[in-house]
């Protein structure tokens, strides 16, 4: 949390705490700034690798294996 909350005061953005599921990412902590842009995402929520930035950056250190489903998905 202290990370997040350093790049959260930085940007005044969405900051994001994600992990890698089968061909999810999983939301496990969000700090949001009240001007930034709306998202319809919730901690908890799953959401497939390709519909967010976060899910594109674990997606990109993923396993080929895992890459070669998402693509071909």
């Amino acid at each position: 949390m202290p990370f997040m909350d350093d790049l959260f005061h930085v940007t005044r953005q969405h900051v994001l705490l994600a992990v890698r599921g089968r061909s999810e990412a999983l939301l496990v902590e969000r700090l949001s700034a009240r001007d930034a842009s709306p998202v319809r995402y919730r901690v908890g929520g799953r959401l497939p690798l390709t519909a967010t930035g976060v899910g594109l950056v674990l997606l990109a250190i993923a396993p080929p294996a895992v890459q070669d489903h998402a693509i071909a998905a």
